[in-house]
C-alpha cells in the first residue's frame, strides 16, 4: 500500500512523494484523497484541498503507520476481520453494536457540524465525501490506527457544510503517545520531495524545515 511504504529514491514511474524524515506520504495517497473530497468541495482549488488534507492528518498518518508497522498490520487484520463481518451480514449496525459492546463503550453516532479534514480528518472527509446516506467504507488509514465508516445521514444544506451523522469502528495503531509523536514528528522533521506539495504547506510550517535533495 503507497501510503505505508518507507521512504526510498522515487520510482521514474511514478510523482515524487512528500518526505519527512524518514517517512514518505505518497503523492497518489494525496491525489486520491483530493478528488474524493471534492465529491463534497467541488468549488475549492486543488491547493486548498491539497493543503488542508496534509495539514489535518495525512502526513502524521504515514508516519504513524510506517514507524509501527507490525501494529499497523495487526490492527489491518482485525479491521478486515470486522469488515468481513458486515460484507456477510449485510448491514453495518447489527456488526458495529456488537462491536461497541466488545469495545465496552456506547454504540451511537458521531454528529460532526462540518464535515471537512479539520473536523473528521483528512482520510475520514475524504472517505465520508464519496459515500451516501447508508453506504460505508474500509478499512481506511487514519491518523489513530485503521477505521471502518458508516455515513447514517449527511443532513440537508449545501454538501460542503451539511453536518453528517456517522458511526466509526476504530482499530488503534500504536499508544496515545505513539500517536502524540507522530503529529510531533510531522510538525518538526526535515521537509523535502515533490515541489507541489511542499508549497502546498504554509511557509510558516516549511519554515528552516527544508532538507537538500540527496544526490
Amino acid at each position: 500500500m503507497a501510503l505505508l511504504a518507507l521512504a526510498s529514491q522515487p520510482s521514474c514511474s511514478r510523482p515524487e512523494g512528500l518526505f519527512v524524515g524518514p517517512y514518505e506520504l505518497s503523492y497518489q495517497v494525496v491525489t486520491e484523497a483530493e478528488q474524493a473530497l471534492r465529491h463534497s468541495f467541488s468549488a475549492e482549488g486543488d491547493a486548498i484541498l491539497r493543503s488542508h488534507l496534509l495539514q489535518f492528518g495525512l502526513g502524521e498518518t504515514a508516519i504513524l503507520h510506517q514507524s509501527h508497522p507490525r501494529e499497523s498490520d495487526a490492527a489491518k487484520a482485525e479491521a478486515d476481520t470486522w469488515a468481513e463481518k458486515i460484507r456477510s451480514e449485510g448491514q453495518f449496525l447489527p456488526v458495529y453494536t456488537a462491536w461497541a459492546k466488545q469495545m465496552g463503550r456506547e454504540a451511537e453516532a458521531d454528529t460532526i457540524t462540518q464535515p471537512n479534514p479539520s473536523a473528521l480528518g483528512a482520510a475520514a472527509a475524504a472517505a465520508i465525501a464519496l459515500l451516501e446516506n447508508g453506504e460505508w467504507s474500509g478499512p481506511i488509514a487514519t491518523s489513530n490506527g485503521w477505521e471502518l465508516i458508516l455515513l447514517e445521514q449527511r443532513f440537508d444544506g449545501p454538501r460542503n457544510r451539511a453536518q453528517v451523522a456517522a458511526y466509526r469502528m476504530l482499530f488503534p495503531v500504536g499508544t496515545p503517545a505513539d500517536r502524540t509523536q507522530a503529529k510531533k514528528d510531522w510538525d518538526t522533521l526535515p521537509l523535502r520531495g515533490n515541489p507541489e506539495l511542499l508549497n502546498a504547506l504554509p511557509q510558516s510550517f516549511r519554515r528552516n524545515r527544508l532538507a537538500p535533495e540527496p544526490e
